[in-house]
């Protein structure tokens, strides 16, 4: 369940309860916003807190329960979230990767906490000039508008580069495909619209082969609308 391995990931100290601390993690990587004392009163209030006011795994799950039902919450903000986490749309993990991380020290009473999350632009800048150079540049309708697909034989990355002076909304149309998850819905009647901020990279998608024993197949229109 995608929830549960959420919760998982945010009990940094794998203590079964996300304090404050961890809560207020998850809110700023999901809706970019810190939690409140407001908001931290109406989660006692509401669903209760356990041990040392903390939330429970069945805490967690009620309270997104809750937000799924609330009138003011679209389908599109609950996808924001569960994308900026790394899940595509068939809810599998194709664009995040945790990992664990040893520290050894020398100090016995030195204790490390996490306070937020850092964008690794350099590592972004890295990537983008790797796939200019080793991906396949696709011809849009727009010449200011430069869009690259990298393939492999474990998946593909897609990404535009907007170098106009105004943004560009782009039409992604994935249809055809097996053997292949991706963020984007697959065969949908709509295109999906995604928005390139000028003088901007943008990664549109992260697709990966299913079963390594067979061909993936991807594919995809993409146009400037």
């Amino acid at each position: 369940d995608a929830l549960e391995y959420i919760f998982d990931l945010f009990d940094f100290d794998d203590n079964k309860q996300l304090d404050r601390n961890e809560y207020n993690l998850w809110t700023i990587r999901t809706a970019g916003e810190e939690i409140t004392d407001e908001d931290w009163s109406s989660i006692r209030e509401n669903v209760g807190l356990d041990i040392d006011e903390n939330v429970s795994k069945d805490k967690f799950l009620k309270l997104n329960n809750f937000e799924v039902q609330d009138e003011d919450t679209s389908e599109q903000d609950l996808w924001n979230g569960l994308k900026s986490l790394g899940f595509n749309y068939a809810l599998e993990l194709d664009m995040m990767c945790s990992f664990n991380l040893t520290v050894h020290i020398n100090q016995s009473d030195l204790h490390l906490k996490p306070t937020s999350y850092v964008e690794l632009a350099e590592i972004k800048k890295i990537l983008v000039k790797f796939l200019e150079n080793k991906g396949q540049k696709i011809k849009l309708n727009v010449s200011s508008v430069q869009c690259f697909n990298y393939k492999d034989d474990c998946g593909s990355i897609l990404f535009v580069e907007n170098k106009g002076i105004s943004d560009a909304r782009l039409s992604v149309q994935v249809k055809d495909s097996n053997n292949v998850a991706l963020n984007l819905p697959i065969d949908a009647r709509q295109p999906s619209l995604i928005n390139v901020l000028r003088d901007t990279t943008q990664i549109i998608w992260f697709a990966h082969k299913l079963d390594s024993q067979r061909k993936m197949e991807l594919d995809a229109i993409v146009q400037v609308q």
